[in-house]
C-alpha cells in the first residue's frame, strides 16, 4: 500500500529547499546571532506550513521575509522582558575579607548607586511610547542605526531621531548621573551613537 502526501507537502518542500538558507542569511543580516538564526528560520517555516494555502508564487518568499522578521522582533521583545524582570547582583562591589581596602566602600556605595539607577533606568524605558523602546532596545543590542531601520521598516533619520528623542525623555525623567557614575554604563550604551 503507498501513502499519498497532500499536495501541500511537496509544495511545502520546495519552499524550505528555495528559501531556508536564504532566511537565515535575511536573519544573520539583521544581526541575528547564526544558531538563533536557524532557530527562528525554523519556526518561520512552521508558520509557513500552517498556512501554506495562503500565498502563492511570488508571494512566498515575502511571507517568508516577513514572518521571519516579525519573530526577530518577537525574540528581542522577549529577551528584554526575561532581562528586565531578572534581579541583577554585582560582585565586582564584594570587598576581600582578608585584605581591607578603604576604596572597597566607595565602590560598593557606587555600585548601589548604579543598581539603584538601573532599576530606575529600566522603569523609564518600559514608560516610553513603543517607537521610541524599539529604537532604544535594539540599539542596546548593539545594531547599528541602517540595521534598526531595517528591521522596524522605517528611516535611518527616524530612528535617529527617535533615539535621540529616547535619550532626551530618558534624561529629563532620570536627570543626569552623578559623577562618579557612568551613564552610558547605566544605560548600557556603547560609545558609538551612530
Amino acid at each position: 500500500m503507498s501513502v499519498t502526501h497532500p499536495p501541500h507537502d511537496s509544495a511545502f518542500e520546495d519552499l524550505y529547499r528555495r528559501f531556508y538558507e536564504r532566511t537565515v542569511r535575511f536573519l544573520i543580516y539583521l544581526g541575528c546571532p547564526r544558531e538563533d538564526a536557524r532557530d527562528l528560520a525554523q519556526e518561520a517555516f512552521v508558520r509557513v506550513l500552517a498556512n501554506i494555502g495562503r500565498f502563492h508564487g511570488d508571494a512566498a518568499w515575502q511571507y517568508i521575509k516577513t514572518t521571519a522578521h516579525h519573530l526577530l522582533l518577537n525574540d528581542i521583545r522577549k529577551t528584554h522582558s526575561l532581562k528586565a524582570g531578572a534581579p541583577t547582583v554585582s560582585i565586582e562591589g564584594v570587598a576581600d575579607p582578608t585584605a581591607p581596602d578603604p576604596t572597597a566602600e566607595a565602590k560598593v556605595i557606587i555600585d548601589e548607586q548604579t543598581h539603584i539607577l538601573r532599576n530606575r533606568y529600566r522603569k523609564a524605558i518600559a514608560a516610553l511610547p513603543e517607537g521610541l523602546r524599539q529604537c532604544l532596545l535594539l540599539r542596546q543590542r548593539g545594531y547599528s542605526g541602517e540595521q534598526i531601520a531595517e528591521i522596524l521598516r522605517i528611516p535611518h533619520t527616524t530612528v535617529r531621531s527617535r533615539l535621540h528623542e529616547a535619550k532626551r525623555q530618558l534624561q529629563a525623567e532620570l536627570g543626569e548621573a552623578p559623577a562618579e557614575i557612568d551613564w552610558r554604563e547605566v544605560a548600557g550604551e556603547s560609545d558609538d551613537e551612530e
